[in-house]
């Protein structure tokens, strides 16, 4: 741990995280009809308030989606940005196909691209880093204590609380969450 190309230096991370990052993800982009030819989707992010931080208008002409939005970088203010996202279909299985986001960085086939200084790209373009690769055994067993009190509907932040059922699950889903 440490050594060459690790990504710590002095015991500090020098990667940054995905999670507090802006991104654009292709499956919620198809859910929204955002690559449907001719389509005009807006898209906005929230932080945990339900603020709003961010928000991009993307434009499909069937092989590309144009994205148009403004970020903030230090020093520089607001900008107004537009870049082009070429989409790469594959063959599913049992017919149809699925939909891709082509990095404009490196060209690969990537499913999310986050925005790092304004600019949507892969997570290897942008050398990121998962949060998740940076948790203990304990900090793994909250998030998944808090990620199925969330599926139950309760607070977040008793993390021994366990919910009643809620309208409409099965007694045999909420007895396999809850045990």
């Amino acid at each position: 741990m440490g050594g060459y190309s690790s990504t710590r230096w002095r015991y500090e991370r020098t990667r940054q995280e995905t999670a507090p990052l802006l991104f654009l993800d292709a499956a919620t982009l198809r859910k929204m009809g955002a690559f449907t030819p001719g389509a005009l989707a807006t898209h906005e992010w929230t932080n945990s308030r339900g603020e709003s931080v961010g928000s991009i208008q993307t434009h499909s002409d069937g092989r590309a989606l144009t994205l148009i939005y403004r970020t903030h970088t230090h020093g520089e203010g607001w900008k107004d940005r537009r870049d082009r996202i070429t989409l790469e279909a594959t063959p599913c299985r049992y017919g149809g196909e699925r939909l891709w986001l082509t990095c404009p960085g490196c060209g690969t086939r990537r499913r999310v691209l986050y925005c790092v200084d304004g600019w949507f790209r892969c997570r290897d373009c942008h050398d990121l880093a998962y949060s998740s690769t940076r948790e203990d055994a304990h900090d793994r067993s909250l998030r998944r204590t808090r990620t199925l009190q969330g599926r139950l509907g309760a607070n977040t932040s008793d993390v021994f609380a366990i919910p009643e059922k809620p309208a409409g699950m099965l007694w045999e889903t909420y007895s396999q969450i809850a045990t």
